[in-house]
């Protein structure tokens, strides 16, 4: 891809040879020691470890050569016409965007969001600031200042394009995303009305796989990223079914519609 190292464990076959692409030691063999490391219960870090000193190998690749294949859960009614369109956009793009699925919806409910002013507008009256600062955080969760802060907070903090390296297929993640954006959650709570039930009902689930330059997207990781990589891919390996692994797109990074690999709908277990 690109003569890029590509780093792709959305699936255990795809986590062999990724092990395969970043040591050059076959995928037939990481096999072998993925499998002995599950039966026999063995510390993923050292099991990693050994392969790598009994035999020899070079674990040298750089981190800014590598393109990650990631996957986004998403919901739409038009089979992702935007996003083939014009790929995956952050939250304030894709609002700011009169034609994509979220605009048509919000404006369908009569919710305009000044994000130059940070104000929020329902049924044509104003709702209240969406400033996301200290002074507009409330510790009670169940207020219209803590609720009006949360939709602040995803526009303003919370926007870019996220996804996974690898997800659960039989456990929906936490947000909901497999049903609605997070967004209309919370600008549900804040208006008293459930337009999130609205869209779920109207929208079906997909899976976007897409690529991203590994120095596009946030590393958190502890302790050297290398073998932070390898135990990630190690670890997929040694099941079918894949752990969740969340990742966030560095903000202002959009994913061109060229940089979309494959959109499928996707119903969980």
């Amino acid at each position: 891809m690109d003569g890029k190292l590509v780093y792709n464990i959305t699936d255990r076959e795809n986590s062999l040879k990724t092990l395969e692409n970043l040591t050059g030691f076959k995928k037939e063999y990481w096999e072998h020691y993925t499998f002995e490391a599950k039966v026999m219960g063995k510390d993923i870090d050292k099991a990693i470890d050994d392969v790598i000193k009994r035999f020899d190998l070079h674990i040298d690749f750089n981190p800014d050569d590598i393109v990650c294949i990631l996957q986004q859960i998403t919901t739409s009614a038009n089979n992702c016409q935007n996003i083939r369109e014009k790929g995956l956009t952050d939250l304030v793009t894709t609002y700011c965007d009169r034609k994509s699925e979220l605009r048509k919806f919000l404006d369908e409910q009569n919710i305009y969001i000044d994000l130059k002013n940070e104000q929020l507008f329902y049924d044509n009256k104003h709702i209240g600031s969406i400033q996301y600062s200290y002074e507009n955080y409330s510790s009670d969760h169940h207020c219209k200042k803590h609720y009006l802060w949360s939709v602040g907070r995803k526009f303003y903090y919370d926007f870019c394009v996220c996804g996974f390296y690898s997800f659960d297929h039989k456990h929906p993640y936490g947000g909901g995303v497999h049903e609605r954006p997070e967004i209309l959650f919370n600008i549900s709570q804040l208006i008293g009305k459930h337009i999130d039930y609205i869209w779920r009902d109207t929208h079906d689930c997909y899976v976007v796989t897409f690529k991203v330059p590994f120095n596009n997207v946030h590393n958190d990781f502890e302790g050297n990223i290398q073998t932070t990589l390898l135990y990630f891919a190690f670890k997929n390996a040694m099941y079918e079914e894949t752990d969740e692994n969340i990742v966030l797109v560095k903000n202002g990074i959009q994913i061109p519609d060229k940089d979309i690999l494959k959109i499928e709908r996707f119903d969980f277990e």
